[in-house]
Parts: structure tokens; C-alpha cells; sequence
């Protein structure tokens, strides 16, 4: 999951300083952490501590706040699991360099690519393994890697021999690189 989080993160912060600016933005987080004894990141990813945050700094004002940073972050495209107004086919702009690099060294390998392109919908990992050409134990290797960094996402389960057992689906659909001067930008569409 963390290049998704690092994407819900980033979309946030840019949203978070678009509206609030970066003195106001410089504030809450520090009352974040002196407060909360957490950091901007994990508050964002728990809406809880940042709203009361929020409310320490503008009272009442704050629930319409809250409301305006959680529709821009949405309109954004960024694909905040508890969020449901997200749907397949929005297409995200990424430009944090950190971010950009995971994603690439991730779609780069070609066996983690092959493993991808099984996934035309939600699948069981035993299902991609069966229909991949690589080794199980190699391609058991590259999915758990994928799951771990957020190439993968959750998408329901099956029940299999009496057990409940995960299914499967790429987070992005397509991912197109853009190079330029300024960096490299990935534009990606959610799966």
C-alpha cells in the first residue's frame, strides 16, 4: 500500500496548502505533532486527528473546511480507498519524484509486468500464478511484492475450500510517462 498512501499524502498536502496556504498549513502541523505526537502524514491517512486539529485552529468553521479539503482531495482524482467517489478510469497527474521513481522501478521489471497484464479484473493470486509462464515461487515472489507496495489492491474475496481468500486488481490501469526539463510526471489511470 505505499505508493497509495504516498499518492492519497501527496494529492492532500498540495489540496491542504492550495486552500490553506503554508503559514496555516506550517501551523497545523505543528499542533499535529505537539498535540497528537504525529506527523501531517498519518493524520491525513486519520481524518479524525487532523479535524480536531482543524477545530483548535478554527473553531466551527472547521466541519465546512474539512468538507472543502475532502471534495478537492476527491476531485483530484486521488484514490483514497475509504472514499467512495472515486471510480475506475479517473486519471491521476503524479509529479513527486519519490513516488514517480516506485512506480517505474515497479511497471520496469518485466516479469512484474507479465504478472500485470493478467489482471483484466479482480483475480485470486493462485489464478495469476496458474496462467503466468513464470516459476510459482517467483511469481508468488513478484504478487506479494506488488501487494506490498500498492500495485496491487484488495477487490473482495472468494471462498475457496470453505476459507476466504483475497482477490485482486491493479491499482493503475494504464500509466503514461512524460519527460520533460522540469522532471519526469506520470499520468495514470485507476484501475
Amino acid at each position: 500500500m505505499e505508493i497509495y498512501n504516498q499518492l492519497v499524502y501527496q494529492a492532500s498536502v498540495d489540496v491542504l496548502t492550495s486552500i490553506l496556504g503554508k503559514k496555516v498549513y506550517a501551523k497545523l502541523e505543528s499542533d499535529l505533532e505537539k498535540i497528537w505526537k504525529t506527523s501531517m502524514k498519518y493524520a491525513i491517512m486519520d481524518f479524525d486527528q487532523f479535524h480536531e486539529v482543524l477545530k483548535r485552529q478554527f473553531g466551527p468553521a472547521s466541519d465546512k473546511l474539512l468538507e472543502e479539503i475532502r471534495s478537492k482531495v476527491i476531485s483530484e482524482a486521488t484514490p483514497f480507498n475509504e472514499i467512495k467517489s472515486v471510480k475506475s478510469g479517473d486519471s491521476l497527474k503524479i509529479q513527486d519524484e519519490l513516488l514517480v521513481k516506485k512506480i517505474l522501478s515497479g511497471y520496469g521489471d518485466s516479469e512484474l509486468r507479465q504478472l500485470l497484464q493478467l489482471w483484466t479484473h479482480p483475480l485470486l493470486c493462485v489464478d495469476a500464478i496458474q496462467n503466468s509462464t513464470l516459476p510459482q515461487t517467483s511469481a508468488y515472489r513478484k504478487i506479494n511484492s506488488m501487494i506490498k507496495s500498492g500495485l496491487l489492491l484488495q477487490d473482495g474475496e472468494k471462498i475457496v475450500e470453505g476459507r476466504k481468500v483475497p482477490m485482486y486488481r491493479p491499482t493503475f490501469s494504464k500509466v503514461q510517462v512524460d519527460f520533460s526539463q522540469k522532471g519526469t510526471t506520470l499520468l495514470v489511470q485507476v484501475a
